[in-house]
Protein backbone atom coordinates (compact mmCIF):
# COMPACT_ATOMS: atom_id res chain seq x y z
CA UNK A 1 0.00 0.00 0.00
CA UNK A 2 1.47 3.46 -0.77
CA UNK A 3 0.01 4.41 2.39
CA UNK A 4 3.08 2.58 3.96
CA UNK A 5 5.80 2.47 1.13
CA UNK A 6 5.85 6.15 1.74
CA UNK A 7 4.95 7.13 4.84
CA UNK A 8 6.59 4.68 6.94
CA UNK A 9 9.93 4.42 4.75
CA UNK A 10 11.64 7.57 7.11
CA UNK A 11 10.61 5.18 10.42
CA UNK A 12 12.65 2.59 10.08
CA UNK A 13 16.03 2.70 11.65
CA UNK A 14 19.48 1.01 11.30
CA UNK A 15 19.95 -3.00 12.73
CA UNK A 16 18.81 -5.14 10.21
CA UNK A 17 20.82 -8.51 10.28
CA UNK A 18 20.38 -10.51 6.60
CA UNK A 19 20.65 -14.52 7.25
CA UNK A 20 21.68 -17.11 4.92
CA UNK A 21 18.58 -18.82 3.78
CA UNK A 22 17.87 -21.38 1.31
CA UNK A 23 14.40 -22.31 1.76
CA UNK A 24 13.11 -25.43 -1.57
CA UNK A 25 10.70 -23.08 -3.12
CA UNK A 26 12.88 -20.24 -5.21
CA UNK A 27 12.37 -17.15 -3.06
CA UNK A 28 12.32 -13.08 -3.63
CA UNK A 29 13.10 -13.05 0.65
CA UNK A 30 12.53 -14.76 3.37
CA UNK A 31 11.12 -12.85 6.70
CA UNK A 32 11.93 -14.18 9.87
CA UNK A 33 11.46 -18.05 7.98
CA UNK A 34 8.08 -16.81 5.62
CA UNK A 35 8.91 -16.76 2.08
CA UNK A 36 8.12 -14.64 -0.30
CA UNK A 37 8.28 -16.53 -3.57
CA UNK A 38 9.64 -14.89 -7.04
CA UNK A 39 5.76 -15.39 -8.18
CA UNK A 40 4.24 -13.62 -5.46
CA UNK A 41 6.76 -9.97 -6.32
CA UNK A 42 6.58 -10.55 -10.20
CA UNK A 43 2.33 -10.91 -9.96
CA UNK A 44 2.65 -7.86 -7.73
CA UNK A 45 4.77 -5.97 -10.33
CA UNK A 46 3.18 -7.18 -13.38
CA UNK A 47 -0.62 -6.17 -11.65
CA UNK A 48 0.92 -2.59 -10.07
CA UNK A 49 2.51 -1.83 -13.96
CA UNK A 50 -0.74 -2.87 -15.74
CA UNK A 51 -2.80 -0.54 -13.62
CA UNK A 52 -2.47 2.91 -16.08
CA UNK A 53 -3.75 4.66 -12.69
CA UNK A 54 -1.97 3.37 -10.17
CA UNK A 55 1.36 3.76 -12.61
CA UNK A 56 0.11 7.73 -12.48
CA UNK A 57 -0.30 7.59 -8.55
CA UNK A 58 3.38 6.04 -8.15
CA UNK A 59 4.90 8.73 -11.09
CA UNK A 60 2.76 11.46 -8.66
CA UNK A 61 4.59 10.38 -5.59
CA UNK A 62 7.80 9.94 -6.32
CA UNK A 63 8.80 13.36 -9.10
CA UNK A 64 8.46 16.07 -6.35
CA UNK A 65 10.47 18.49 -6.32
CA UNK A 66 10.75 18.51 -10.45
CA UNK A 67 12.58 14.94 -10.26
CA UNK A 68 12.16 12.20 -12.47
CA UNK A 69 9.25 10.15 -11.50
CA UNK A 70 10.22 6.28 -10.40
CA UNK A 71 10.65 4.27 -13.39
CA UNK A 72 8.33 1.25 -13.39
CA UNK A 73 9.48 0.00 -16.74
CA UNK A 74 13.15 -1.44 -16.97
CA UNK A 75 14.96 -0.24 -20.64
CA UNK A 76 14.31 -3.56 -21.69
CA UNK A 77 11.55 -5.36 -23.26
CA UNK A 78 9.99 -7.56 -20.20
CA UNK A 79 11.88 -5.99 -17.69
CA UNK A 80 11.00 -3.54 -14.52
CA UNK A 81 12.72 -1.11 -13.36
CA UNK A 82 15.20 -1.93 -10.57
CA UNK A 83 14.12 0.63 -8.26
CA UNK A 84 10.87 -0.04 -8.64
CA UNK A 85 10.75 -4.33 -7.97
CA UNK A 86 12.88 -3.32 -4.77
CA UNK A 87 10.72 -0.89 -3.54
CA UNK A 88 7.96 -3.43 -4.05
CA UNK A 89 9.84 -6.30 -2.59
CA UNK A 90 10.23 -4.18 0.62
CA UNK A 91 6.67 -3.31 0.56
CA UNK A 92 5.81 -7.13 0.98
CA UNK A 93 8.26 -7.74 3.61
CA UNK A 94 6.79 -4.73 5.83
CA UNK A 95 3.34 -6.21 5.58
CA UNK A 96 5.07 -9.89 5.81
CA UNK A 97 5.77 -8.11 9.61
CA UNK A 98 2.54 -6.62 9.83
CA UNK A 99 0.98 -9.90 10.02
CA UNK A 100 3.87 -11.77 12.09
CA UNK A 101 3.07 -8.68 14.20
CA UNK A 102 -0.63 -9.51 15.02
CA UNK A 103 -0.14 -12.99 15.28
CA UNK A 104 1.53 -12.54 17.97
CA UNK A 105 -0.44 -10.25 19.82
CA UNK A 106 -3.33 -12.96 18.30
CA UNK A 107 -5.16 -10.53 16.82
CA UNK A 108 -7.49 -11.87 14.16
CA UNK A 109 -8.86 -10.09 11.21
CA UNK A 110 -12.67 -9.16 11.29
CA UNK A 111 -15.22 -9.52 8.08
CA UNK A 112 -15.75 -6.01 9.43
CA UNK A 113 -12.31 -5.00 9.08
CA UNK A 114 -12.11 -6.77 5.28
CA UNK A 115 -15.41 -4.95 4.15
CA UNK A 116 -14.15 -1.39 5.53
CA UNK A 117 -10.77 -1.95 4.14
CA UNK A 118 -12.07 -2.69 0.56
CA UNK A 119 -13.75 1.33 0.84
CA UNK A 120 -10.00 2.74 2.48
CA UNK A 121 -7.73 0.98 -0.40
CA UNK A 122 -7.90 3.81 -2.88
CA UNK A 123 -7.41 6.30 -0.47
CA UNK A 124 -4.59 4.59 1.37
CA UNK A 125 -3.00 3.75 -2.42
CA UNK A 126 -3.74 7.38 -3.81
CA UNK A 127 -2.25 9.33 -1.18
CA UNK A 128 -2.53 13.11 -0.77
CA UNK A 129 -2.56 15.16 -3.75
CA UNK A 130 -2.00 12.02 -6.11
CA UNK A 131 -3.59 10.39 -9.09
CA UNK A 132 -6.94 8.33 -8.12
CA UNK A 133 -6.40 4.86 -8.45
CA UNK A 134 -9.56 2.71 -9.70
CA UNK A 135 -9.12 -0.74 -8.16
CA UNK A 136 -11.10 -2.10 -10.25
CA UNK A 137 -8.37 -1.94 -13.05
CA UNK A 138 -6.27 -4.59 -10.99
CA UNK A 139 -6.71 -8.31 -11.26
CA UNK A 140 -9.34 -9.89 -8.67
CA UNK A 141 -6.79 -11.68 -7.06
CA UNK A 142 -4.29 -8.49 -6.16
CA UNK A 143 -7.53 -6.81 -5.42
CA UNK A 144 -7.93 -9.54 -2.30
CA UNK A 145 -4.29 -8.88 -1.77
CA UNK A 146 -3.94 -4.98 -1.22
CA UNK A 147 -7.71 -5.49 0.72
CA UNK A 148 -6.60 -7.98 3.26
CA UNK A 149 -3.00 -5.87 3.58
CA UNK A 150 -4.87 -2.69 4.52
CA UNK A 151 -7.36 -4.61 7.10
CA UNK A 152 -4.61 -6.06 8.64
CA UNK A 153 -2.65 -2.73 8.85
CA UNK A 154 -6.23 -0.69 10.33
CA UNK A 155 -6.28 -3.87 12.99
CA UNK A 156 -2.72 -3.31 13.87
CA UNK A 157 -3.48 0.47 13.73
CA UNK A 158 -6.69 -0.72 16.20
CA UNK A 159 -4.86 -3.14 18.76
CA UNK A 160 -2.33 -0.08 19.08
CA UNK A 161 -4.90 2.51 20.23
CA UNK A 162 -6.67 0.16 22.27
CA UNK A 163 -9.99 0.17 19.99
CA UNK A 164 -12.07 -1.98 17.99
CA UNK A 165 -13.11 -1.55 15.02
CA UNK A 166 -16.55 -2.96 14.06
CA UNK A 167 -20.12 -1.51 13.08
CA UNK A 168 -21.22 -1.05 16.80
CA UNK A 169 -17.73 1.16 17.44
CA UNK A 170 -18.28 3.30 14.83
CA UNK A 171 -22.20 3.76 15.63
CA UNK A 172 -21.08 4.79 18.95
CA UNK A 173 -18.39 7.28 18.22
CA UNK A 174 -20.89 9.01 15.67
CA UNK A 175 -23.26 8.94 18.47
CA UNK A 176 -20.93 10.72 20.92
CA UNK A 177 -19.18 13.48 18.22
CA UNK A 178 -22.27 13.85 15.27
CA UNK A 179 -21.29 17.36 15.42
CA UNK A 180 -17.50 16.80 14.36
CA UNK A 181 -19.10 15.17 10.79
CA UNK A 182 -20.03 17.99 7.98
CA UNK A 183 -19.16 19.32 4.72
CA UNK A 184 -18.86 23.31 4.92
CA UNK A 185 -17.74 25.78 3.15
CA UNK A 186 -15.78 28.77 5.17
CA UNK A 187 -14.07 32.07 4.62
CA UNK A 188 -12.58 34.43 7.50
CA UNK A 189 -11.05 37.38 8.28
CA UNK A 190 -7.71 37.72 10.54
CA UNK A 191 -6.50 40.18 12.59
CA UNK A 192 -3.97 40.74 15.35
CA UNK A 193 -5.50 42.27 18.37
CA UNK A 194 -9.20 42.25 19.50
CA UNK A 195 -9.61 45.98 18.72
CA UNK A 196 -8.91 45.68 15.23
CA UNK A 197 -11.80 42.57 15.35
CA UNK A 198 -13.93 44.67 17.19
CA UNK A 199 -13.16 47.40 14.57
CA UNK A 200 -13.90 44.52 11.72
CA UNK A 201 -17.14 43.99 13.69
CA UNK A 202 -18.46 47.30 13.66
CA UNK A 203 -17.56 47.68 9.80
CA UNK A 204 -19.57 44.65 9.20
CA UNK A 205 -22.61 45.84 11.34
CA UNK A 206 -22.45 48.65 8.77
CA UNK A 207 -23.05 46.57 5.72
CA UNK A 208 -19.78 46.36 4.72
CA UNK A 209 -19.31 42.72 2.74
CA UNK A 210 -17.12 40.26 4.37
CA UNK A 211 -15.19 39.62 0.95
CA UNK A 212 -14.56 43.31 1.13
CA UNK A 213 -13.85 43.47 4.49
CA UNK A 214 -11.22 40.07 4.14
CA UNK A 215 -9.45 41.80 1.17
CA UNK A 216 -8.34 45.19 3.12
CA UNK A 217 -8.03 44.14 6.45
CA UNK A 218 -7.13 40.37 6.99
CA UNK A 219 -3.39 39.77 7.69
CA UNK A 220 -3.91 36.12 6.17
CA UNK A 221 -2.26 36.74 2.83
CA UNK A 222 -3.47 33.05 1.86
CA UNK A 223 -7.29 33.82 1.81
CA UNK A 224 -7.09 37.54 1.94
CA UNK A 225 -6.85 37.99 -1.65
CA UNK A 226 -10.10 35.69 -2.53
CA UNK A 227 -12.07 37.51 -0.34
CA UNK A 228 -11.19 35.47 3.24
CA UNK A 229 -12.38 32.23 1.01
CA UNK A 230 -10.56 29.02 2.60
CA UNK A 231 -12.63 26.81 0.71
CA UNK A 232 -14.42 23.35 1.60
CA UNK A 233 -13.86 20.60 3.03
CA UNK A 234 -14.99 18.07 6.31
CA UNK A 235 -15.06 19.05 10.24
CA UNK A 236 -12.07 16.95 10.52
CA UNK A 237 -9.81 18.78 7.97
CA UNK A 238 -10.95 22.25 9.57
CA UNK A 239 -10.08 20.81 13.00
CA UNK A 240 -6.30 19.51 11.28
CA UNK A 241 -5.64 22.77 9.61
CA UNK A 242 -7.23 25.65 12.03
CA UNK A 243 -7.63 23.40 15.38
CA UNK A 244 -10.80 22.25 17.21
CA UNK A 245 -11.99 25.71 18.26
CA UNK A 246 -12.02 26.73 14.64
CA UNK A 247 -13.79 23.73 13.53
CA UNK A 248 -16.51 24.13 16.24
CA UNK A 249 -17.47 27.54 15.33
CA UNK A 250 -17.49 26.50 11.77
CA UNK A 251 -20.00 23.45 12.72
CA UNK A 252 -21.97 26.07 14.86
CA UNK A 253 -22.12 29.17 13.28
CA UNK A 254 -25.53 31.13 11.43
CA UNK A 255 -25.10 30.76 7.85
CA UNK A 256 -24.35 33.95 6.48
CA UNK A 257 -23.90 35.32 9.24
CA UNK A 258 -19.93 36.37 10.47
CA UNK A 259 -19.28 34.69 13.78
CA UNK A 260 -18.03 36.28 17.24
CA UNK A 261 -13.89 37.14 17.22
CA UNK A 262 -12.24 33.80 17.78
CA UNK A 263 -9.01 33.76 19.52
CA UNK A 264 -6.57 31.89 17.54
CA UNK A 265 -2.79 31.09 17.96
CA UNK A 266 -2.20 33.92 15.28
CA UNK A 267 -4.03 36.35 16.35
CA UNK A 268 -8.26 36.69 16.18
CA UNK A 269 -10.27 35.21 13.32
CA UNK A 270 -14.24 36.20 12.23
CA UNK A 271 -15.62 33.25 10.19
CA UNK A 272 -18.35 32.94 8.06
CA UNK A 273 -20.27 29.87 6.91
CA UNK A 274 -21.67 29.59 3.33
CA UNK A 275 -22.56 26.06 3.23
CA UNK A 276 -22.61 23.71 5.90
CA UNK A 277 -24.27 19.99 5.93
CA UNK A 278 -24.13 17.65 8.29
CA UNK A 279 -22.85 14.02 7.09
CA UNK A 280 -25.08 10.48 7.86
CA UNK A 281 -23.05 8.06 9.64
CA UNK A 282 -23.00 6.16 6.57
CA UNK A 283 -20.70 9.12 4.51
CA UNK A 284 -18.91 9.59 7.97
CA UNK A 285 -18.08 6.13 8.62
CA UNK A 286 -14.53 6.43 6.77
CA UNK A 287 -13.33 9.09 8.91
CA UNK A 288 -14.65 7.31 12.14
CA UNK A 289 -12.63 4.69 11.05
CA UNK A 290 -9.47 6.70 11.24
CA UNK A 291 -10.07 8.77 14.42
CA UNK A 292 -10.26 5.35 15.52
CA UNK A 293 -7.19 3.59 14.63
CA UNK A 294 -5.58 7.48 14.28
CA UNK A 295 -3.68 6.96 18.02
CA UNK A 296 -1.67 4.12 16.67
CA UNK A 297 0.00 5.15 13.81
CA UNK A 298 2.80 6.24 15.70
CA UNK A 299 2.71 3.51 17.26
CA UNK A 300 2.79 1.56 14.45
CA UNK A 301 5.84 3.41 13.41
CA UNK A 302 7.42 2.46 16.36
CA UNK A 303 6.92 -1.60 16.65
CA UNK A 304 7.62 -1.65 12.82
CA UNK A 305 11.24 0.26 13.58
CA UNK A 306 12.18 -2.69 16.63
CA UNK A 307 10.54 -5.58 14.03
CA UNK A 308 12.66 -4.48 11.26
CA UNK A 309 15.64 -4.28 13.70
CA UNK A 310 15.67 -8.24 14.55
CA UNK A 311 14.09 -9.39 11.57
CA UNK A 312 15.83 -12.22 9.85
CA UNK A 313 15.45 -11.32 6.24
CA UNK A 314 17.50 -12.94 3.12
CA UNK A 315 16.96 -11.48 0.02
CA UNK A 316 17.81 -12.91 -3.07
CA UNK A 317 20.83 -11.47 -4.64
CA UNK A 318 18.97 -10.65 -8.73
CA UNK A 319 16.42 -8.36 -6.53
CA UNK A 320 18.88 -6.50 -4.79
CA UNK A 321 20.18 -6.69 -0.75
CA UNK A 322 18.94 -6.23 2.38
CA UNK A 323 20.31 -3.70 4.50
CA UNK A 324 19.61 -1.31 7.45
CA UNK A 325 21.19 1.84 5.91
CA UNK A 326 19.81 1.43 2.53
CA UNK A 327 19.88 4.43 0.24
CA UNK A 328 19.16 7.82 2.21
CA UNK A 329 20.00 5.90 5.66
CA UNK A 330 16.40 4.11 5.18
CA UNK A 331 16.11 0.15 5.40
CA UNK A 332 14.79 -1.76 2.61
CA UNK A 333 15.82 -3.45 -0.45
CA UNK A 334 19.28 -1.91 -2.50
CA UNK A 335 18.20 -2.48 -6.01
CA UNK A 336 21.04 -4.53 -7.69
CA UNK A 337 23.42 -3.16 -10.45
CA UNK A 338 22.49 -4.45 -14.17
CA UNK A 339 21.16 -6.71 -15.60
CA UNK A 340 17.82 -5.66 -14.22
CA UNK A 341 14.87 -7.40 -13.20
CA UNK A 342 12.16 -9.45 -15.56
CA UNK A 343 8.96 -10.09 -15.49
CA UNK A 344 9.81 -13.63 -16.70
CA UNK A 345 12.11 -15.17 -13.94
CA UNK A 346 11.67 -18.78 -13.61
CA UNK A 347 8.44 -18.83 -11.30
CA UNK A 348 8.44 -20.09 -7.77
Amino acid sequence: MRKLLFLVAAALGSGLVATACNPVTPYAAVVNGTVISRTTLNSELAAISGNPTDVASIEAATSGNGGSPLAIKGAGAGTYGTTFASEVLRQEILYTLIGQELARRHVTVTAYELQAARTDVPGALQGSGQTAVDLNQFPKAYQQILVRRQAELEALEADLSGQQLSAEAVSNYYSAHSTEFYEACASRIEVASPLEALAVEADLAKGTSFATEATSKSTDTQTSSQGGQIGCGSGLQFQSSFGAAFANTVATAELGKPSAPLAVPTGYDIIEVSQRQALPASAAEGQIRQQLTGGGQTQLETILTQDVARARVSVDARYGSWSGTGVGGVSGVIPPRPPQVRSDLNPG
